[in-house]
């Protein structure tokens, strides 16, 4: 959330009474007091100022890092602008996050920030926070005088990294009751975001004031949102200052060097900050009257100070702080002078200017990352930082730092572009998309590239969309539905934990809703469509994986979805059985599913949304399998609709009134007992100029078991598809869908070589010896004889290639079997009995196989050929391998190689 400016925020205990040692003392007019959290100051805070998450951020006594308790008031929310309350100074306040390196923080609340050494006040508002809250500050005047001006000065910043602005508004109080405001002062943050730093430092002039000595008097800062909306910028409150006069009014008599940069180190050939003080004889802070415009020159040195040199204190400010100056070499015993035609000269201490940077390096990088939801990859929080050549943080360096992939497998995502603050650019929404070993290259102005250490991803738990539908039915009216068309769809799951049962939630939500939503539709439960949890639906393997789960949804009358035109996605969570369901997503699905307009009164007046029914019939074996309806032949892409083949496991138990009555009943399973038949929703001709081209069967594996297609959409039974108009229901016949088991084989000729019978006719009789079935051979000698029915069969072959082998070799082998010498079998005796009409084989078929072979006949009174006759019962929805034997007639011992043509 976007965290409103940075204070301090400990504050409690304690009215302030007339003799306290624990707040600021002022002991001295004419004296300048600074609180800088970074030295400890009396009755303020004990060193340097260091928030420790959820830890208190103020005791009596301070200990080191603590803020003293009896200085300072707070309140949390909800403060009046404009009347303010009295501080009270009791009560209790945690820090909510620990201290601060730099912008760009997603924690809110109270807390310090630390930026190169440089300690301050943080906080970081929320709607709960610091948003109409306050922080007051309590000063005593122990100068021995009354106190009738005051010049307060204090540095306020604020990180625009959101697009919402905010306020500091300062407010004062000589009895704690009263408070007043100075509008001039009030710091606003930028409405769009920058990821930048914004700053200013605010001075307060007050005269005619009358603080009696060994009273208090009070500076208040309160914190409120200003415009726009979402998440607040990060704040910070730094060098309070607190200077009070008797009477007269200090007049500025020359000019000080306050601060170089902030208190860092500048970098060479890289911008940074002095800050310019008007002060009085006493060397005090003090407003000038007039513009006072102020030069800056280099004083000691060998390099050359460039860039902004001119700055001007405005009047009744003491102080001007002028950037984008430049100096261009690293040495030590570099001072500057600023100069006015109105006050006399100063001259800053010594100082440092460091190397500038002059490479990349990621920090904080992670090792390793899971896939998360579909697969994406995000990596945590990371930064790459400008470094010197002694690998320390360059934080003057001001750029524009680009990561982009330098090495893996997949592809990246998310902002690659980030500035740099104090010399440090933050990523933290970066993704890769498939698993594997990454590395990623950080760019930017006048520095030498950085290169990751190696982050692996880890494929984490997934979900694969194996079979989801491309349309429903809609629902009848706004809130109700009295058309509801289950369907079913195949997932995979995994990388989950293995051996486990899971518990899923199911949903389907509207494709413009956010990844965080669930969404509606009932889920088939094992006993009715009822919720969106299913208990115990699957169970792992010892992989973590489950392989194809089928699960069966129905659309509801939900207020928001399942109307017609409304295109929706899977939303899915599984967890281990007995394990809380996460209340957001944990897969959400690529695949759409649109609801068509089918009710009786139409939802829309437009065509494109439209839906028509498509009703089949299978054989009875195919019950409680699955069906898929395609608008293509191959099969391709996802189906139009996709349910069970009707059976007692899941239907609907809605009466879907709007429903035509063949429809309903095939949903409902009504009347009982009724098998092989199916239902489903397709959209109407206009947008379905394919119409049906195929009708696939597959089983709980996911296989496909059979099908049957057809090149134009119009079946044989005249079931025109292409035409289909709102709410028509196409009936496809059982001769349409004569899909049933497979029967499959190789033909051989019974020879060593097991040669291919090609061009060879199969042929499948049904037990009254009617011939069903036929199929060709091809040129491996395999044929398919697809839409089985149940029942028994039997299965032989038939040919007319061209003969051979038979020899004398054939006539004795016969004549030996006759003789009780040798015994055929099978396929080699059917063979001997070239005769026909004696069901023995004998001499007589011996003499006609050795007159065949000299030539004195052409031909057998059997024919050429004998093939094995097999029997077969189909008894499943599966396939049936059935190998055949041939030979010639004649041919006993196998001795002729065919022609495979």
């Amino acid at each position: 959330m976007k965290k409103l400016f940075i204070l301090f925020t400990v504050l409690t205990i304690a009215m302030f009474n007339t003799n306290v040692h624990a707040q600021l003392q002022m002991t001295a007019t004419g004296t300048t007091y600074t609180i800088d959290f970074d030295a400890t100051v009396t009755g303020v805070n004990d060193g340097p100022y260091e928030s420790v998450s959820g830890q208190p951020m103020w005791a009596t006594p301070p200990a080191a890092g603590q803020m003293d308790a009896n200085g300072w008031a707070y309140l949390n929310d909800g403060a009046d602008t404009v009347t303010m309350n009295p501080a009270v100074f009791t009560g209790s306040c945690n820090a909510n996050f620990a201290t601060l390196l730099n912008g760009g923080v997603s924690s809110t609340g109270w807390g310090a920030w630390n930026i190169s050494g440089n300690h301050a006040f943080a906080v970081c508002p929320s709607g709960a926070a610091a948003t109409g809250g306050y922080i007051t500050l309590k000063v005593n005047n122990n100068t021995g005088s009354q106190l009738q001006n005051l010049e307060i000065s204090y540095y306020v910043a604020a990180f625009n990294d959101q697009a919402r602005s905010n306020k500091v508004i300062f407010f004062y109080s000589t009895d704690n009751v009263t408070y007043t405001k100075v509008p001039a002062v009030t710091f606003i943050s930028g409405l769009a975001s920058t990821s930048s730093w914004e700053f200013d430092t605010k001075t307060v002039s007050l005269s005619g004031l009358s603080i009696p000595d060994f009273q208090s008097f009070y500076l208040r800062w309160v914190f409120s949102d200003y415009q726009g909306a979402g998440s607040r910028d990060e704040f910070m409150l730094d060098n309070i200052t607190v200077l009070g006069t008797g009477s007269s009014s200090p007049v500025a008599t020359n000019l000080a060097v306050t601060k170089i940069n902030n208190g860092i180190h500048p970098s060479a050939n890289e911008p940074f900050s002095v800050t310019i003080q008007s002060q009085n004889a006493l060397g005090v802070a003090t407003a000038v009257t007039a513009s006072t415009v102020v030069t800056l020159a280099l004083t000691t040195g060998t390099g050359a100070l460039t860039g902004t040199i001119e700055g001007n204190i405005e009047p009744g400010n003491h102080s001007v702080t002028i950037t984008g100056l430049l100096y261009d070499v690293a040495e030590t015993g570099i001072s500057i002078t600023a100069s006015s035609t109105l006050l006399a000269s100063g001259t800053s201490d010594l100082f440092e200017v460091l190397p500038a940077a002059n490479h990349f390096v990621f920090f904080n990088f992670p090792i390793t990352a899971t896939s998360g939801m579909n697969l994406i990859s995000y990596l945590n929080a990371f930064q790459v930082q400008a470094l010197r050549a002694d690998n320390s943080v360059d934080s003057n360096y001001v750029g524009i730092v680009t990561i982009s992939l330098f090495t893996g497998p997949g592809t990246m995502s998310g902002s690659t572009t980030k500035p740099t603050v104090v010399g440090i650019a933050t990523f933290n929404n970066i993704s890769l998309d498939i698993p594997g070993d990454y590395t990623l290259l950080a760019q930017g102005p006048n520095l030498a590239d950085g290169v990751s250490p190696v982050v692996t991803i880890i494929p984490g738990p997934s979900m694969e969309e194996l079979v989801v539908p491309q349309f429903i039915g809609s629902k009848s009216a706004a809130t109700v539905n009295n058309c509801r068309t289950p369907f079913a769809i195949c997932l995979n799951f995994s990388n989950l934990m293995p051996d486990t049962t899971y518990t899923l939630r199911l949903s389907l939500a509207l494709t413009s809703e956010g990844n965080d939503k669930f969404g509606a539709g009932n889920t088939w439960s094992g006993t009715a469509f009822v919720g969106t949890n299913v208990a115990s639906a699957f169970s792992t393997n010892s992989s973590g994986n489950t392989g194809p789960i089928w699960l069966y949804m129905q659309p509801t009358g939900n207020g928001t979805r399942f109307d017609a035109g409304m295109t929706h996605n899977l939303r899915v969570a599984a967890v281990p059985t007995g394990a809380s369901m996460p209340i957001v997503p944990i897969w959400v699905g690529v695949k759409t599913v649109t609801a068509l307009d089918i009710p009786i009164t139409e939802r829309t007046s437009m065509t494109e949304d439209d839906g028509a029914f498509v009703r089949g019939i299978v054989d009875t074996l195919m019950s409680g399998k699955l069906v898929l309806v395609y608008d293509n032949a191959d099969g391709t892409g996802s189906p139009l609709t996709c349910f069970q083949i009707r059976t007692i496991e899941a239907y609907s138990t809605f009466a879907n009134s709007d429903l035509p009555g063949s429809i309903d009943s095939v949903y409902r399973e009504l009347p009982t007992g009724v098998k092989g038949v199916f239902a489903g929703v397709i959209p109407i001709s206009d947008n379905n100029p394919n119409g049906v081209r195929r009708v696939e069967i597959r089983d709980f594996d996911n296989n496909i078991i059979n099908f049957r297609s057809d090149a134009d959409g119009i079946w044989p039974s005249g079931a025109n598809t292409n035409n289909v108009i709102r709410r028509q229901v196409i009936n496809l016949t059982a001769d349409d869908l004569a899909i049933g088991s497979t029967i499959t084989g190789t033909v051989t000729y019974g020879n060593t070589a097991n040669t291919p019978m090609t061009n060879t006719t199969v042929q499948l009789f049904n037990q009254s010896n009617v011939l069903v079935k036929s199929a060709v051979t091809d040129a491996n000698g395999q044929y398919v004889i697809n839409g089985v029915q149940a029942g028994n069969y039997t299965l032989t072959a038939t040919c007319t290639k061209a003969t051979g082998g038979i020899n004398a070799v054939d006539a004795l082998s016969i004549l030996k079997h006759f003789v009780g010498m040798i015994t055929l079998t099978g396929i080699h005796l059917k063979a001997a009995d070239v005769s026909g009409g004696i069901p023995v084989v004998n001499s007589l078929d011996a003499l006609m196989v050795q007159k065949r072979f000299v030539g004195l006949i052409t031909t057998f009174p059997v024919g050429d050929w004998v093939f094995e006759v097999k029997p077969v019962a189909v008894t499943d929805v599966t396939t049936y391998t059935v190998d055949l034997k041939a030979l010639c007639t004649g041919d006993v011992n196998g001795s002729f190689i065919p022609a495979l043509k």
